[in-house]
């Protein structure tokens, strides 16, 4: 149950338990090694911290989740996409379909690319994936649209 539950959490949350697990030990009064020994009290929770960081480093694969920043500190939203016709991918493409396909082949591409795509479908997987199917699916839809649908 509980392995569920921790596989469910977002790899940010997993962070935040390890990071309050590391704290917890440290504060704790019943350690490896007592606090009140001089030097060998404070060398277990300095590995403990240790261990935590570079778990903490590895699980995000040397790069901590960070927002972007913009010169005021403050963070910055994602760029939104160009709303340019010219820019935007041939429709056709997008839904992996011939210029010449029908209503129902393009209606069927369109729902079996949103079931492959969904963000809910690669939640579980990590943020970076989720952003990157949500951009997707939101291509597929306009892709869509632009063909008569919805």
């Amino acid at each position: 149950m509980v392995e569920k539950i921790f596989k469910a959490l977002s790899p940010s949350a997993k962070a935040i338990l390890l990071a309050l697990a590391c704290l917890l030990y440290v504060l704790s009064p019943i350690d490896a090694v007592p606090d009140f020994t001089p030097v060998l009290g404070w060398l277990d929770d300095l590995l403990a911290a240790a261990v935590t960081l570079i778990l903490l480093w590895r699980g995000f694969g040397g790069k901590l989740p960070l927002p972007d920043r913009g010169e005021d500190g403050t963070a910055t939203p994602p760029a939104a996409p160009a709303d340019d016709a010219d820019h935007e991918p041939d429709p056709y493409q997008v839904l992996g379909l011939r210029s010449e396909a029908g209503p129902e082949l393009i209606r069927k591409a369109y729902r079996e690319m949103m079931a492959q795509y969904h963000p809910d479908k690669v939640a579980h997987l990590g943020e970076e994936l989720k952003r990157t199917a949500h951009r997707k699916t939101l291509e597929i839809r306009r892709a869509y649209e632009r063909l008569g649908g919805l």
